[in-house]
């Protein structure tokens, strides 16, 4: 066996979840890999020093991309730009030298804020492949993911679930903040907002929070985690002014009023558009729709 890790908080949580679950490889020839949300190797772990030789040979050491638009189909790339399991057998990855090869692989969610944080990769030789390889890959994300979300705490938690509720009640978008996490919808993204000043003008509202300037002509309306206190964080509800050019443009925001119904739909399909990359082919699926609804869906809330 031989490892190899380059530091990240992923690698710190996931390595022991990982080596705690090698023995569902037991009597196999087979390789586990860490990478980050982007592709890039992180730590891998070999059954034996065979597969150590023959991987560093083939580019799956740490520190290599294998996103697929730079290095063709594999798993790994598929899963980190669909955001969603993949196989690939022998002859179906893009490069001729991982024809030799069989990879699943699982992405990985950070449970504080719902993004896609790295994927878990299951490697062994193309012809010893079977449908075990994929239930592996899934079965050792899920545990990764309830690692983070322990190492996360209750303080993390609180925020998430104070996030989700307030996003519940609105239609803009919702920042989460407290002195050591940052949580942000696609619309607070293009704000390039600075966490630490950001937490600053949120403890000047005072203890019941109130509105706060962000510049360009948007606001946030504060809210503590906890009524009364900023102490746990709080949410903010992003305003923007009647100047619509000065409003980030969202592709995920309703173009009509919505009935809470159809509210309730569109934020299911919008997140499940995020999370696939905006493939609708793999929403659909993710969904259990078909594509024709999918995208009539698509067409009635302007996404």
């Amino acid at each position: 066996m031989s490892t190899s890790t380059r530091d990240s908080l992923l690698t710190t949580v996931a390595v022991p979840v990982v080596l705690g679950m090698a023995d569902l490889l037991t009597g196999s020839a087979a390789s586990i890999a860490l990478t980050d949300h982007e592709g890039t190797v992180a730590w891998r772990w070999d059954s034996d020093t065979s597969l150590t030789r023959l991987l560093d040979q083939t580019e799956v050491a740490p520190g290599c991309s294998l996103k697929e638009t730079g290095s063709g189909t594999n798993g790994i790339g598929i899963a980190s730009q669909l955001r969603r399991p993949a196989l690939v057998i022998g002859a179906e990855h893009y490069k001729r030298a991982w024809h030799r090869w069989a990879c699943a692989a699982a992405p990985v969610f950070s449970p504080a804020t719902g993004r896609m944080v790295g994927v878990v990769n299951v490697a062994c030789r193309a012809q010893e492949a079977n449908p075990m390889l994929q239930v592996v890959a899934r079965s050792i994300a899920h545990e990764v993911e309830a690692a983070l979300r322990v190492d996360a705490g209750l303080p993390e938690q609180r925020l998430l679930e104070a996030h989700l509720r307030r996003r519940r009640l609105t239609r803009n978008a919702v920042i989460t903040v407290s002195s050591r996490t940052l949580i942000v919808d696609d619309d607070g993204l293009r704000l390039a907002l600075n966490h630490a000043d950001l937490w600053d003008a949120v403890r000047s509202t005072g203890p019941t929070g109130g509105p706060i300037s962000l510049g360009g002509g948007v606001t946030g309306n504060v809210r503590g985690v906890q009524p009364g206190s900023l102490t746990h964080g709080a949410t903010i509800e992003l305003l923007w002014e009647d100047d619509q050019d000065a409003r980030p443009q969202s592709r995920y925001r309703p173009q009509r009023s919505l009935s809470e119904l159809e509210r309730a739909e569109y934020r299911v399909i919008r997140d499940a558009l995020a999370r696939n990359g905006d493939n609708r082919s793999a929403t659909a699926e993710e969904l259990g729709i078909s594509r024709g609804t999918l995208y009539q869906r698509i067409r009635r809330y302007g996404l």
